[in-house]
């Protein structure tokens, strides 16, 4: 199952899934990027979904930046540019989230 929880930051996005009680369950999570993969392959006609980047809780890898130091990076995914990746402690970077829970 899926669910769109709004638009967060990649901090925001895991605390929305894991705070995610919907339908009876409580146990949705931030998807990994090839889940999103596999949700954007199947929904490709929809436009908002396919021009939209989604949070991942794909972790790509740290970078040090000026001004706020060493911070985790995660990938994101687009239907068309597949994925990118931004950091977390960039709190001005809000993207839409996706939640998914196992069956």
């Amino acid at each position: 199952q899926r669910y769109d929880a709004g638009y967060y930051t990649w901090t925001g996005a895991t605390k929305a899934c894991a705070d995610l009680v919907l339908a009876g369950y409580s146990d949705w999570r931030l998807p990994t990027l090839s889940e999103l993969g596999t949700i954007g392959e199947q929904l490709t006609t929809f436009d908002e979904y396919s021009s939209s980047y989604y949070w991942s809780s794909t972790y790509y890898g740290t970078v040090s930046d000026t001004g706020v130091g060493t911070v985790k990076c995660y990938s994101i995914y687009n239907v068309v540019e597949k994925y990118t990746n931004y950091c977390e402690d960039h709190s001005w970077y809000t993207y839409p989230v996706r939640c998914v829970r196992s069956k």
